[in-house]
């Protein structure tokens, strides 16, 4: 409790993590809260603030005074939201343009000596393990170790004998992950800056793992075992596919290897390079984004619909479902673009290198039903989830749908280990389940299904759009409340609710 002309002062630590912080304060005057050099006063009987701070220390200074006849008699502070850094947020603009011409230098180099394939692999991986050992040091030192350990182990992971050192092998490599995405945040929380390193995420961190756990289940099935070092290293490190996918396995990597680069070849991987960056630039981050942020409204069932994120985190008990409905659509689109555009910069610097690699998505929002969408969306990962989990345990339970919880458990858990995503997948594998028993039970003529499509892509969009809800709500009560009020919303338009 404060009073007139009193201050209350603290130091947040917050380590490594850029915070959205959400302030509820109850008072009986005018209060004036600063977060580092951001200022904001309240003046009602209870205010809910939103701060985005630009933290440039491990720390915020939270200053709190009450004005004239003011008492505090509250003060809730919570994490509504945050991104956590990762390697690339360190780079300043300057580091970034080295970066760039260093890229052009290896990309020419590459295409000048491409027929000696030898050079120009070992060019590669020395130029991705230097930018590797400069943005994040212990994790790189760490994961060379770690690539020769299992390397040289891959004969005896195919010998039934040794057969306990696949399972060893698997249980390390997720252990690997584990510790490099999660058990530095529970590092973080005990220690501001822990032995001196700068210590940030590892990029691409996830992308490394199941490739490398992708190609231990080929070692063991006694595929791809001929590869050399050189070609393991350059396969779980290329650059094309470093940050974001999309999962190759490594036998297709080299099959689809070009034998000679062509004009073509250029052509075609610069115009995917500028799609991606249209798509990203344009589409997603001058267009989508200001609704997500506000700044735009959008016309729908007659009314001028405006809906940020700040107001979904901060009220969502007072917003309506309609307004959480435009912000899931909106949100949904803006990660489908987003993350495409991604894998279009990703294809075609690949083919730049002189690699084809898979696409990632094939117009996952015209799907028909939510197994549909599956098979269209970030299509790396679910084919390989559904090959290397789905299968194997739809063979072992002699089940349906239970193979499905798990998979999607597992994909949800390769993203975050949080309640949200937990949810996440819960949600769709129970819309896939659904689907399934639809399907089985109350089956239509193709003729139904050509005239019923645009309302069954409609209501699958619909349906991924509210499990949206828990991946871009890291808060698990907030996303939850707006969850259920999103699901009543569309309820209500049956009259059951």
């Amino acid at each position: 409790m404060l009073d007139a002309g009193d201050v209350y002062q603290e130091k947040i630590a917050i380590g490594r993590i850029t915070p959205k912080i959400r302030i509820r304060v109850t008072s009986s005057g005018i209060s004036r809260i600063t977060l580092d050099e951001e200022h904001q006063h309240c003046a009602a009987a209870q205010c809910v603030l939103v701060f985005n701070p630009a933290p440039k220390e491990d720390h915020l200074s939270l200053t709190i005074s009450a004005e004239n006849k003011t008492r505090i008699t509250g003060l809730e502070l919570s994490l509504i939201k945050y991104r956590l850094n990762t390697t690339l947020s360190r780079f300043t603009n300057n580091e970034w343009l080295i970066i760039f011409f260093l890229l052009l230098a290896t990309l020419v180099i590459n295409a000048i000596a491409f027929a000696n394939q030898r050079f120009t692999q070992w060019l590669i991986c020395t130029i991705t393990i230097v930018f590797l050992l400069y943005s994040e040091f212990i994790f790189t030192v760490c994961l060379l170790i770690y690539l020769l350990s299992i390397f040289l182990l891959r004969n005896f992971v195919t010998s039934a004998k040794y057969g306990y050192l696949l399972t060893a092998s698997l249980a390390t490599s997720i252990a690997f992950l584990l510790l490099f995405k999660y058990g530095k945040e529970i590092v973080w929380g005990l220690f501001a800056n822990p032995g001196g390193f700068d210590l940030l995420m590892p990029v691409g961190i996830s992308y490394f793992i199941i490739r490398i756990i992708d190609t231990q289940l080929r070692w063991y099935r006694r595929e791809s075992t001929n590869v050399t070092f050189r070609e393991f290293l350059l396969f779980i490190i290329f650059p094309g596919t470093l940050i974001a996918g999309p999962i190759e396995n490594i036998r297709h990597f080299y099959d689809n290897r070009l034998t000679r680069l062509q004009k073509s070849d250029y052509a075609q991987g610069l115009t995917r390079i500028l799609i991606g960056i249209f798509k990203k630039i344009v589409i997603a981050d001058a267009f989508l984004l200001t609704f997500l942020q506000g700044s735009q409204s959008i016309d729908i069932f007659g009314q001028s619909i405006s809906v940020s994120a700040d107001t979904l985190a901060t009220m969502p008990l007072s917003v309506s479902g309609v307004q959480i409905f435009v912000f899931a659509m909106i949100g949904l689109t803006y990660a489908y673009i987003d993350f495409s555009a991604y894998s279009d910069m990703a294809i075609g610097l690949s083919r730049l290198f002189g690699y084809r690699i898979r696409e990632n998505f094939n117009f996952p929002l015209l799907a028909p039903n939510v197994r549909e969408y599956w098979k269209r969306w970030h299509m790396s990962l679910s084919d390989w989830s559904f090959r290397n989990i789905y299968f194997p345990a739809l063979i072992k339970s002699q089940n349906t749908y239970l193979p499905l919880y798990l998979t999607m458990l597992s994909i949800g858990m390769w993203h975050a280990f949080s309640l949200s995503w937990f949810s996440w997948a819960i949600h769709h594998a129970t819309g896939m389940t659904l689907v399934g028993l639809i399907q089985k039970h109350l089956p239509l003529s193709p003729t139904w299904l050509a005239w019923l499509h645009p309302f069954r892509t409609f209501l699958t969009v619909t349906y991924v759009s509210l499990g949206f809800i828990f991946v871009y709500f890291s808060d698990f009560s907030i996303a939850l409340e707006l969850y259920w009020r999103y699901l009543r919303w569309l309820f209500s338009w049956t009259g059951q609710i």
